[in-house]
């Protein structure tokens, strides 16, 4: 876990794999304000927040939204949004509208 702050993630890079030169393998920041927040730096350098929790015995991810676009504060806002669903007995993966793409 780590203290998270806009400049801490913006300065988070890809990190490089241990025996494959010149390649990268994703990892995950966990936030110690809101637990299970993180944000998963891929390959290629993009960051996405996601949200971990335990629905039953089953442990589930939600993607948040994506660095810079959605920042650390609004990321721990809908976190704990969900987080008031999930102890209510919601499953958020049920009651996240999906975006509706128009042409």
């Amino acid at each position: 876990m780590a203290k998270l702050t806009d400049k801490f993630i913006r300065d988070l890079k890809p990190r490089p794999h241990k025996t494959k030169p010149g390649a990268f393998v994703p990892y995950r920041v966990y936030d110690d304000a809101v637990p299970g927040l993180h944000i998963q730096v891929s390959k290629g350098g993009r960051k996405n927040w996601t949200l971990a929790y335990q629905w039953y015995e089953s442990r589930k991810f939600l993607k948040l939204g994506t660095y810079p676009a959605t920042n650390l504060m609004d990321a721990r806002k809908r976190a704990m949004k969900l987080q008031g669903k999930i102890e209510a007995g919601e499953n958020p993966i049920k009651t996240v509208q999906p975006k509706v793409l128009t042409s």
